[in-house]
């Protein structure tokens, strides 16, 4: 009877874990399922008692709280995707992508793509304290398409692979064709200063371009 409670506990962790590792772009739930795997096969071959017991102890264990943290930061994580749906200076469009170069090509206007993450404290803190500010939204408004890109999320997540993101915020200036032109801020994140600078920075770079 309790062998049997053990093995449908580690079946509801590995159901867990599964629903973790689609669900959740961090290593949470790969680091479950490794652990839940390994009490399961220790439940099911070792035949020495005290190891056996010692072994699936340690396995369930370290599998629950990785399951538990898991569900935390993804909770937390999905509410925290609301506070970056607030109205901005900065007009981000609401069209695809393909869409975006369309326009670009269209208006004569670079593309200001920035990449997020719902997690991402400094992305948040861009949104309600960067882009708000009229200032920034004058001048990008002016100058550039503004996309904006949950990187864990629809579109974003192949765009992300596309340009390489590998860390949040990560804000590009793409031209009409969709070629990397500038990254702003470079590893740093980018603040009111910076975006407010951009263009300038395209200005030359047209010049440039030009001469």
């Amino acid at each position: 009877m309790f062998k049997k409670i053990v093995y449908g506990f580690l079946l509801i962790l590995l159901a867990l874990s599964v629903y973790l590792y689609i669900s959740v772009k961090q290593p949470y739930g790969i680091i479950a399922l490794g652990f839940v795997l390994a009490g399961l096969l220790s439940l099911a071959l070792l035949k020495i008692k005290w190891l056996k017991v010692g072994l699936v102890v340690v396995f369930s264990s370290v599998g629950l709280y990785a399951v538990t943290e898991g569900c935390y930061f993804m909770l937390e994580t999905n509410f925290k995707r609301k506070k970056f749906n607030i109205e901005t200076a900065v007009h981000f469009e609401k069209n695809s992508f393909k869409d975006a170069l369309a326009k670009s090509k269209k208006e004569n206007k670079y593309i200001f793509v920035d990449f997020y993450t719902g997690w991402c404290t400094p992305c948040l803190h861009m949104v309600q304290h960067v882009f708000t500010d009229d200032q920034v939204g004058d001048a990008m408004n002016e100058t550039f398409v503004n996309l904006k890109y949950d990187a864990e999320k629809g579109e974003g997540v192949e765009l992300a692979k596309r340009y390489n993101v590998r860390g949040y915020p990560t804000c590009l200036v793409l031209d009409s064709e969709g070629n990397v032109v500038e990254k702003v801020g470079g590893n740093l994140v980018p603040r009111k200063d910076d975006l407010i600078a951009i263009p300038k920075n395209i200005n030359v770079i047209d010049c440039y371009i030009t001469a």
